[in-house]
């Protein structure tokens, strides 16, 4: 026999407020299961897997209760974090006259930091970049460069000099070949020598530091060349 347009909503109504006590109680009775397993591997020391379990129930049903017994399950863990985060859970959705809280509030201020998160890791600051030389310190290493470079080209035109004489006394032809030959060639790495050291001294004055202090300046005059430097 059908039923009506309006009995047939009503009969599924009733069905369905019926089917919902035992679905209720299906889920007390996984609930309790749960917890009790949970409460097992707790006094065998599995205190992790006990948390986790509870914290699966919690799931199920939100009762304050599961969060309180998975804090305590994690601080003897010694997952403080977790402990921490647990038990501020439990004090956030319960009343202040529930029986639980001032047990929850005495473990949370006795966690190590009251279970904080660790602060996050600061980046290592960046290695500062090598510092540069100082204009001072290249034109110090310029005027070095224009003294060695001095001394090589006065010792080259000293010998340049020397071989110079031997081949003016020399008489054999081979031997004068050679000791020309040797004086030419000293003679243009003294000249070699001579426009290195002036060009480093060159520079090494217009490195030289002009903050006040100290000042140089190269000109040119009808007389020649003029250096003058004020301290």
């Amino acid at each position: 026999m059908r039923g009506s347009p309006v009995t047939r909503p009503l009969v599924a109504l009733i069905l369905m407020l019926a089917s919902a006590p035992a679905g209720a109680d299906e889920v007390d009775d996984r609930i309790e299961e749960m917890a009790a397993t949970a409460h097992a591997d707790y006094l065998t020391g599995a205190y992790e897997p006990a948390a986790a379990l509870l914290m699966r129930a919690y799931r199920l049903r939100p009762v304050p209760k599961l969060l309180f017994n998975a804090a305590k399950a994690y601080e003897k863990a010694g997952l403080i974090r977790e402990a921490g985060t647990h038990f501020r859970l439990f004090l956030a959705q319960v009343e202040s006259d529930n029986p639980l809280m001032p047990k929850a509030q005495e473990a949370l201020a006795g966690l190590p930091g009251g279970g904080a998160p660790p602060p996050p890791e600061q980046a290592p600051d960046a290695p500062a970049p090598p510092a540069r030389p100082s204009s001072r310190g290249r034109a110090t290493a310029a005027f070095g460069l224009a003294g060695a470079a001095m001394i090589a080209g006065t010792a080259f035109g000293l010998v340049a000099r020397s071989t110079h004489d031997e081949f003016q006394a020399e008489t054999a032809l081979a031997d004068r070949q050679e000791l020309r030959d040797s004086a030419r060639r000293n003679a243009l790495l003294a000249d070699l020598s001579w426009v290195l050291a002036t060009a480093a001294a060159v520079t090494g004055v217009l490195l030289w530091p002009s903050d006040g202090a100290e000042a140089a300046a190269v000109g040119a005059s009808p007389t020649g060349a003029w250096l003058r430097t004020t301290w």
